[in-house]
C-alpha cells in the first residue's frame, strides 16, 4: 500500500509566486480539494478536506468547534496547512466575500438609517431590520 504522505505530494503543485500548494487531485464543487488516503473508500463522505488532512498532519488537530479559514490565500484549491488557520464558522464567513459577509458589513439600510442596537431589530432568521423603516411603514399602512 502505497505511503498517505506521499499519495498526497503527489497531487500538489507549488506555485512558487504565492507559496499556495494547488491540490491537483479531486475537488469538490466550492473547489475544495478532497483526499482519500490510499486504502479508504474514496466517496466523498470518507474523503477529507486535502487542506484538513494537510494541517492535521503537519500541524496538529484542529480545535473541537472550529474550521480551517483560508486568511493567507483565499485560494479553495490550496493545501498548504501555512495558509490556513483555526477560526469559527461565524468568523470564516465574515472574512469571506460572500452575500451574508457583505450584509453584515453594511453600517446602514437602505434608506440610510444607521445600524444601531437602538435602531435595529434581529429576526429570527439573523436578518437585520432598521426599526425606523418599520415604524415608517407600518405609519403609512395605518393612514392607508
Amino acid at each position: 500500500m502505497k505511503d498517505p504522505l506521499l499519495s498526497f505530494i503527489e497531487r500538489i503543485e507549488v506555485d512558487p509566486r504565492t507559496g499556495c500548494w494547488l491540490w491537483r487531485g479531486h475537488r469538490d464543487p466550492r473547489g475544495y480539494g478532497r483526499f482519500s488516503p490510499p486504502g479508504r473508500r474514496t466517496s466523498a463522505k470518507v474523503s477529507s478536506l486535502a487542506h484538513r488532512w494537510a494541517f492535521e498532519r503537519f500541524i496538529g488537530p484542529v480545535p473541537a468547534g472550529l474550521v480551517l479559514d483560508h486568511f493567507y490565500c483565499d485560494t479553495t484549491s490550496c493545501a498548504n496547512p501555512c495558509h490556513v488557520r483555526p477560526a469559527t464558522q461565524r468568523e470564516n464567513v465574515l472574512r469571506s466575500d460572500s452575500p451574508v459577509a457583505w450584509r453584515l458589513a453594511q453600517t446602514h439600510c437602505k434608506r440610510g438609517h444607521e445600524f444601531t442596537p437602538q435602531n435595529t431589530c434581529v429576526r429570527p432568521d439573523g436578518r437585520r431590520k432598521c426599526k425606523r423603516c418599520n415604524a415608517d411603514a407600518e405609519a403609512l399602512r395605518r393612514a392607508a
